[in-house]
């Protein structure tokens, strides 16, 4: 019942290095420790053992930085860096424990369609396969059988912007992506 919300814009798009936790039977916010890094667009991804992966982002420049909130200090601590910078992306949690970033947007306004991999086990960020296209925007959903559906999204902006209809699928265990139902 307890959620922690950290980051974000603030007045003037400033960003926040601010962050509460959300008790959903008190329904009442209580801060707890401050990010390293000022960031929004970032990913929160719960990892097994309670702590949360706070990853990528922007505050000026994309985030190649990430950072691991531990509930029992209350305090935020540096993690291993992204093999990209990105923000906007996606952060799934595997049912191993691993945390799939997908996708974003990264240094010179580049989309991307780079993917990587955080193993708690490690502590490190591994490249992993890379989507069809490149997308920000999209959603990613674990499966049942453990793999992620990603959907839709989009590249570009304004005048040059493409919007995608199309799905594909990552594979954990091969560790790669497949087509997936239009």
């Amino acid at each position: 019942g307890r959620v922690l919300v950290v980051g974000g814009m603030g007045p003037g798009e400033t960003r926040t290095d601010s962050a509460e936790i959300f008790d959903s039977s008190s329904m009442t916010f209580t801060p707890t420790g401050r990010l390293g890094t000022a960031r929004a667009g970032h990913t929160a991804s719960l990892l097994p053992d309670g702590r949360v992966l706070i990853a990528g982002g922007f505050n000026g420049d994309y985030l190649q930085t990430s950072e691991i909130h531990d509930p029992k200090s209350g305090r935020f601590y540096p993690a291993p860096s992204l093999t990209v910078p990105r923000s906007e992306h996606t952060a799934t949690t595997l049912k191993d424990g691993r945390v799939l970033l997908a996708g974003g947007v990264s240094t010179g306004w580049s989309f991307l369609a780079e993917t990587e991999i955080f193993d708690q086990k490690t502590g490190t960020f591994t490249a992993a396969g890379k989507m069809s296209v490149p997308r920000e925007s999209h959603t990613a959903t674990l499966l049942n059988d453990g793999k992620v559906l990603i959907a839709g999204g989009h590249k570009d902006r304004r005048s040059a912007l493409t919007v995608y209809s199309s799905t594909e699928i990552f594979d954990p265990v091969r560790g790669r992506f497949e087509a997936g139902p239009e």
